[in-house]
């Protein structure tokens, strides 16, 4: 088991806006996903962006369909830039299939 972290300000750590974020905040898109509630930015115990991509994509059928995930962010469009975050949304696509993003 791993431990999950989405936002943990409130406890003296680092991330306040990888969940909902303010309209009028000016991190991320105009129109971000986590704007209107249906997008988070994952940290999964020591998984890079990478691995944590990979599952997902790996069991999309059998689980992260199901949960309604519609799209993830391509870790390999920010790879250079250390991530150890992985975005994921639910926000309609029109399509039936996991869509990879890059911002």
């Amino acid at each position: 088991d791993l431990p999950c972290t989405i936002n943990n300000w409130a406890t003296g750590g680092a991330y306040k806006e990888s969940g909902l974020r303010d309209f009028n905040t000016s991190t991320g898109a105009s129109y971000s996903a986590h704007k209107f509630g249906g997008g988070i930015d994952l940290k999964i115990g020591d998984l890079t962006s990478v691995q944590m991509a990979q599952i997902i994509i790996e069991n999309y059928e059998d689980v992260f369909k199901e949960l309604g995930v519609t799209r993830i962010e391509d870790p390999e469009y920010t790879r250079g830039k250390n991530r150890d975050w992985l975005h994921i949304d639910v926000l309609y696509t029109g399509e039936n299939k996991l869509q990879i993003i890059k911002p």
